[in-house]
């Protein structure tokens, strides 16, 4: 469950951009477009995603929005204070905070939505003005409310307790601080907050409940936790850091950071990957004199960062949440945001070019998931993996000999189930031979078949000096030693051009051997066409 950070931090508005642009820092980003309120907060759901705010320019009382991913709508009802909690429930779809009433009619501090209306749900939680629901969650046909309060249904309660369907109960003797989060983990519930224990037991921000006592969750203590997330077997809290228990301790997944570290205080998990977002102090604090906003996400065990928000140094209202396979973030100055896995891919087509070994090129698009894995094909060759190095670039290597088709090619890309095809590129013609019909004095010359194809043709030499080299394949690739390789003219092609290979007298000691292959380039009304011939193999006598 997703909680509402409130309040963190006040310090001045931040003057312009600073550092690397915040542009390039984006991964895949963007403002959620038609949210009927100001928002607050945002839950994620199975049914909806949920933001919670005002409505701007309409008043003062605190509504509930679902957006199911193609449409938003406004729950009727406002409540008389803030929101901070939301579960969908079997009793309905229930909300917590710090109101008291919906509709003016009395609700404290929980309230549940009945498909039309919103009800009270028992007699409330709480009693002082500053008593608030900060988390809910149903287990085992329960309702668990925790957050900052002393009763609960006008029973003692202890910051944390739960709803039978008919009253609330005391969860034994409680929690002595406040509960910001609740999970489940192996068939017990889990709390976590600002608290050192209960009676005689004595454990640290995070306790777990069998139903009948408290116990410590994990041997290791976490700071304050703000934000409790389960993703499958696991869970995951920010607590300043970001923490991973996996069912004996936690683990610290590092620090957030490029240059500088951020103080995580909400926490998502989509696909198994964490998403964090808190205060970027050491930064923004040298040029606006305090905090700011900054989202990360963990890829490959590194913490990406994704963005940081200087229009936005308040941190009230910060949460993150998952829905329909993308992150929401609530509290940036650009309103609702979404972190989404679709990328969109719009590419400048790689050049035509020559290449004699393994060649990388880029292709271009925008909001790449380094996460997901990217797939390029020229033509009907095999599909080769492409590295995805920024959201906006992916790399692909081209091994030598790869390219077999005749003409056009399309290169084909696919990413995280979306796919472009980009006509043009690179290309190749195949059929190209080359053999050593002579040697006279010091020039080898050598005899290139280029099946009837007319163009312009290159000879690339190389010696081997450490022995015979392997050359795999027709379009087999070898490695030319930058201080012994020439672009030796070029002829037009006919049917056998000869190719003569000089080499230079008392260079090289007798017994020496050559590689050289012919590429051709050539450009009939279809588009450039790239063909090597095979290796021929000169040894000095």
């Amino acid at each position: 469950m997703q909680r509402v950070r409130l309040a963190l931090a006040l310090v001045g508005l931040g003057l312009g951009s600073f550092g690397e642009p915040s542009q390039a820092q984006q991964f895949c980003s963007g403002p959620v477009h038609g949210s009927p309120l100001a928002e607050s907060g945002a839950f994620g759901g199975n049914q909806a995603l949920y933001v919670v705010g005002t409505v701007p320019q309409g008043g003062s009382d605190h509504r509930v929005a679902t957006f199911d991913g193609s449409a938003w709508t406004l729950l009727p009802g406002g409540f008389d204070g803030a929101i901070a909690a939301l579960a969908e429930t079997s009793l309905g779809l229930v909300v917590g905070g710090s109101f008291t009433s919906v509709d003016g009619v009395a609700a404290a501090r929980v309230a549940r939505f009945d498909g039309v209306l919103w009800q009270p749900l028992g007699a409330g939680i709480g009693s002082a003005g500053t008593d608030e629901v900060r988390a809910l969650l149903e287990l085992g046909g329960e309702l668990y409310a925790g957050g900052i309060f002393a009763t609960a249904g006008g029973t003692a309660a202890s910051n944390i307790a739960r709803f039978d369907g008919a009253a609330w109960q005391p969860l034994g003797p409680g929690l002595d601080g406040r509960v910001e989060d609740l999970a489940t983990f192996a068939g017990n519930l889990v709390a976590a907050g600002s608290f050192s224990g209960v009676g005689g037991a004595a454990f640290q921000n995070v306790g777990r409940w069998d139903g009948l006592t408290w116990a410590p969750l994990a041997p290791t203590n976490l700071p304050a936790v703000f934000d409790l997330e389960r993703s499958g077997d696991r869970l995951y809290a920010a607590a300043g850091g970001v923490y991973r228990f996996g069912g004996v301790d936690w683990s610290d997944l590092g620090q957030i950071q490029l240059s500088t570290s951020i103080a995580a205080s909400t926490v998502a998990v989509r696909d198994g990957v964490p998403f964090a977002a808190g205060e970027w102090k050491t930064f923004c604090q040298a040029f606006s004199g305090g905090p700011c906003l900054q989202t990360a996400r963990l890829v490959g065990g590194i913490w990406q960062q994704l963005g940081h928000d200087e229009l936005q140094p308040v941190l009230a209202n910060l949460s993150l949440a998952t829905f329909q396979g993308a992150v929401y973030q609530s509290g940036s100055s650009d309103g609702l945001t979404s972190y989404s896995a679709e990328p969109h891919l719009s590419f400048l087509s790689p050049s035509s070019a020559l290449w004699y070994e393994d060649r990388t090129i880029s292709l271009w698009g925008s909001c790449f998931d380094p996460v997901q894995p990217a797939t390029v094909t020229f033509g009907s060759s095999p599909p080769l993996l492409g590295q995805v190095q920024s959201a906006n670039q992916v790399q692909v290597t081209i091994p030598a000999g790869h390219l077999v088709e005749t003409g056009q090619l399309d290169v084909t890309f696919d990413h995280a189930g979306t796919s472009v095809a980009i006509p043009g590129g690179l290309l190749a013609a195949p059929g190209l031979t080359a053999s050593v019909t002579e040697f006279i004095g010091l020039q080898a010359n050598l005899m290139v078949s280029s099946g009837g194809a007319s163009g312009t043709a290159w000879l690339l030499w190389s010696p081997n000096l450490a022995g015979p080299l392997t050359i795999p394949g027709v379009h087999g690739s070898f490695g030319l030693d930058p201080l012994f390789y020439g672009v030796l003219g070029t002829v037009s092609l006919s049917f056998l051009p000869s190719l003569a290979v000089p080499i230079p007298a008392g260079a090289f000691p007798s017994g020496t051997e050559f590689h050289a292959q012919a590429a051709v380039l050539c450009l009939p009304p279809a588009g450039p066409q790239v063909a090597f011939s095979n290796t021929a193999t000169i040894v000095l006598p």
